[in-house]
């Protein structure tokens, strides 16, 4: 696995399930950033569980079974608009790009 698997598992899981948010995240100047956030930490989060399966005596490749199931579960499955730290109301004072980002989301 690599943080690009994770990003494109992401990007997937938008456009399959949130096309709003997919487009949005697409059109956001801060967009592949927040992709690059939540991979890394999937990917950092997947290389952790799999030492954690692999010490407690499991094969390799179950190993990174468990550890893939869990991680899209927790980082990418369970990802919404919400999760990405967004606020609910948009503040006066933002950047006019992020609010633009926000208003595509509704």
């Amino acid at each position: 696995m690599s943080v690009r698997y994770w990003e494109q598992q992401l990007l997937t899981h938008f456009k399959n399930n949130s096309p709003e948010l997919y487009v949005s995240l697409q059109n956001s100047k801060d967009g592949a950033e927040i992709l690059e956030s939540i991979s890394q930490a999937a990917q950092r989060a997947y290389e952790t569980l799999v030492c954690q399966y692999l010490a407690s005596g499991s094969q390799q490749k179950s190993a990174e079974a468990f550890a893939e199931s869990e991680v899209m579960q927790q980082f990418i499955l369970s990802v919404e608009a919400s999760t990405l730290g967004i606020p609910e109301e948009p503040e006066e004072d933002m950047d006019p790009d992020y609010l633009e980002f926000l208003n595509g989301l509704s």
